[in-house]
């Protein structure tokens, strides 16, 4: 088990939440501090799994890519900058 990348998170509504007390688990005689976003895969989870955070993420990176073709966008012939926006 690497523990730098090992992540712990409990999942439920914010009223079942409220009931845990326990800031980490051990597995092992390693501590595993609780977190409350994990992200595996390139998917950012929520304990409430409400994905907030996850489509605020995606959201940034796409708009970084929209204003970064918005600088090369003359260049290219009409057919060209569409290929690119349909992917």
């Amino acid at each position: 088990m690497n523990i730098d990348k090992t992540n712990f998170i409990c999942l439920g509504s914010k009223h079942q939440l409220a009931k845990i007390k326990s800031q980490s688990i051990t597995l092992e005689a390693v501590h595993v501090p609780v977190s409350s976003v994990v992200t595996c895969i390139g998917v950012q989870f929520d304990s409430q799994l409400t994905f907030v955070l996850h489509v605020q993420y995606l959201a940034r990176r796409r708009f970084y890519h929209l204003r970064q073709l918005r600088s090369v966008r003359r260049t290219l012939k009409t057919d060209s900058a569409k290929a690119l926006c349909m992917h």
